[in-house]
């Protein structure tokens, strides 16, 4: 029975040789080992990155990307703000001064409180504190025995140079938290002499007072 007579009688088409003539002529591409899965996997991405491109971003996602990138934004502001202005604070968290001397009509702060001498109505000079959280009460702390040149602070102690009655001079010193005293020398009489006090300044730990035109020494420490 011949190839032609199996066709016939089975109604299919048996399979053909291969003609050797059109290998040879490459009429068959050949693929090597694994060409066909590689070639396969890398039809696949492609068709995936197709799909992916195509897919368009949502307003939702829009919206969230918006917002995130203004908070992003807001916080950096913040920040850059903080940053110009912890100059102004360091300046403010400073320690007060603790030794300064001014003029009768000139205020010294400490600690809360602002000092300052007053003059009463019968001509006698007081030394009056203001506390600066309370609403500006002013508390008298006490009068003085003659006429200050000056108002001077050394570490917590208000030094007060006068001028007595008698033509003397002296240093009255108020310590803040403990009271009233005199200032006294290394031997332990008191700060002052003959002569007019005209005014007063702090020279490291020394109180200058000039008296008479001349200044005089007043060792605050020894």
């Amino acid at each position: 029975m011949s190839v032609n007579d199996t066709e016939e009688e089975f109604g299919v088409e048996a399979p053909r040789p291969v003609d050797a003539e059109s290998v040879a002529r490459g009429s068959f591409k050949k693929l090597s080992h694994g060409q066909g899965a590689k070639h396969a996997a890398a039809t696949t991405r492609s068709e995936e990155s197709e799909h992916e491109e195509s897919v368009p971003i949502s307003k939702r996602t829009l919206i969230i990307v918006i917002v995130a990138a203004v908070v992003i934004i807001a916080v950096a502001v913040v920040l850059f703000v903080r940053v110009l202005d912890a100059p102004s604070r360091t300046a403010q968290n400073q320690p007060e001064v603790e030794r300064t001397a001014v003029t009768t009509d000139q205020t010294i702060s400490n600690r809360g409180c602002t000092y300052s001498l007053e003059q009463g109505e019968n001509g006698v000079y007081r030394l009056s504190e203001i506390h600066n959280a309370e609403n500006g009460q002013v508390i008298s702390l006490g009068e003085l025995k003659g006429t200050p040149v000056s108002l001077a602070l050394f570490d917590g102690t208000i030094l007060i140079p006068e001028n007595l009655s008698d033509g003397s001079w002296d240093v009255a010193a108020f310590t803040i938290g403990v009271g009233w005293g005199q200032m006294k020398n290394q031997d332990g009489s008191a700060v002052g002499g003959t002569g007019a006090a005209s005014d007063a300044r702090l020279d490291g730990s020394k109180l200058v007072v000039t008296v008479d035109g001349k200044p005089v020494d007043v060792p605050l420490t020894w």
